[in-house]
């Protein structure tokens, strides 16, 4: 996929803002979580989101960036629904308090250098 910096500018924004959802839905602590279904799809949904827009994500801005764990993203959601169509909720809550977390400041610094999407 060839560079596109106004494209991939919008696809982190996506990332952040599914990311910062899934911490606003799992504030309500683990046990809360795990006795919610509307958070639990939520956050599945997210999971969808960050992946997609990962995967379509140009190849420069990940060879630019490989701190971030790009493959991570892009497989987010996949070992999560290998035998059923809805992820197991401890899964889902441990890649949401563990995983996610861990990559979005990076994201945040990389969405920061990336080309401004008015500059030319």
């Amino acid at each position: 996929m060839t560079g596109n910096p106004q494209g991939d500018r919008l696809r982190l924004l996506g990332i952040l803002q599914a990311l910062t959802e899934v911490q606003e839905f799992t504030s309500i602590g683990r046990q809360a979580f795990l006795e919610s279904t509307l958070h639990q799809r939520a956050v599945d949904r997210d999971l969808e989101v960050i992946r997609e827009s990962a995967r379509h994500l140009s190849v420069e801005l990940k060879d630019e960036h490989p701190e971030v764990g790009w493959r991570i993203l892009e497989h987010l959601r996949d070992s999560l629904t290998q035998d059923s169509a809805y992820p197991d909720p401890e899964e889902l809550w441990r890649i949401a308090t563990t995983a996610l977390p861990k990559v979005k400041e990076r994201l945040r610094r990389v969405r920061a250098r990336a080309p401004d999407a008015s500059a030319g």
